[in-house]
């Protein structure tokens, strides 16, 4: 119900239902990732910190706290500190394909941020690599999710190209788009039309 607030644009209802999982016992740690994410979206980045503590306390192994810390650093300010977690990441092969590249793509949107466009797509680049493992259809969203990113900070014709580029190989070798894949492509097409 919550993540269905979230679609909706409710983000407070949103923060109220996963308030309310999280005092039952035995939360998920969905329902901590969900609390977080939606604190970060609403600005309340002093209760998605305190969140994010209670989340790495009940589940120290979980595989989202480091992109979570590290979103959480950039949005507190400290984006030396997210750079340089992120980078930990990125640069230590024992963390799995998915994480890496999940971080290449964080340190993306930061280079954006800071209005380094190359730096940007050189590490979206980087992302596809450490994605390479995976199947084509996993890849292919990645790379739609990098050029609307790149598309909605205006860079130019490098989204589309790039995006244009990664459909013909995968259209070649018959993958089917998922549905949340096709609607950023046509937010993206609508994006770089206009």
């Amino acid at each position: 119900l919550g993540v269905n607030y979230l679609y909706m644009s409710q983000p407070e209802s949103a923060e109220e239902l996963f308030l309310r999982v999280l005092e039952t016992p035995g939360a998920s740690s969905t329902a901590y990732q969900n609390l977080v994410e939606t604190r970060l979206s609403l600005g309340k980045i002093e209760e998605a910190s305190q969140t994010l503590a209670e989340f790495e306390q009940a589940y120290p192994d979980h595989e989202l706290l480091t992109i979570l810390r590290a979103r959480t650093l950039f949005l507190s300010g400290a984006t030396e500190e997210a750079s340089a977690l992120a980078t930990r990441i990125v640069d230590d092969p024992m963390y799995p394909p998915a994480r890496r590249a999940d971080m290449w793509t964080f340190l993306g949107r930061m280079a954006y941020w800071e209005g380094r466009h190359e730096d940007a797509r050189g590490a979206f680049l980087e992302a596809e690599k450490a994605d390479s493992g995976a199947d084509v259809a996993t890849v292919l969203d990645r790379t739609v999710e990098i050029a609307l990113t790149a598309a909605l900070v205006g860079d130019g014709d490098w989204p589309l190209t790039h995006l244009e580029t990664t459909l013909r190989r995968a259209l070649a070798e018959g993958v089917v788009l998922d549905r949340s894949t096709t609607a950023s492509l046509i937010e993206l097409s609508v994006l770089t039309s206009a």
